[in-house]
């Protein structure tokens, strides 16, 4: 459906025609028809803009959804700040453990080898 303009200059929509209740139970005074007219022409005097949606839109705002999300975003990021401080706990435990393990496999290292010194001596 496409639009064009009338002979007063205003827009209107192709195919659209809007009835008269002149015939059906009665006449109509002439000042309810012109005001019909008048809506009728008020709707349509320019067309939609281009990407323009019928819908109606609800009357809810975006803003509590987006405080919602912003108080989501804020806990996120303390969470983030907490796992990084667990993260950083856990490497150095686990860098001191190592430092550990690397002690006690040295003496075991220098145990185990006086002992197959001893043991060698004493198969000869």
């Amino acid at each position: 459906m496409g639009f064009m303009q009338n002979e007063d200059g205003e827009w209107v929509r192709n195919g659209v025609v809007t009835p008269h209740k002149e015939g059906v139970g009665g006449s109509e005074s002439e000042e309810e028809s012109e005001d019909e007219e008048e809506e009728a022409t008020a709707r349509t005097e320019t067309p939609p803009p281009i990407g323009y949606s019928s819908r109606k839109t609800v009357g809810s705002s975006h803003e509590p959804r987006l405080n919602s999300l912003e108080t989501s975003m804020d806990e996120i990021k303390d969470e983030q700040k907490k796992l990084g401080k667990s993260m950083e706990e856990l490497a150095t435990c686990m860098q001191t453990e190592f430092e550990d393990i690397k002690k006690i496999l040295g003496a075991h290292t220098e145990r185990f080898g006086t002992l197959d010194k001893d043991v060698r001596q004493l198969k000869l």
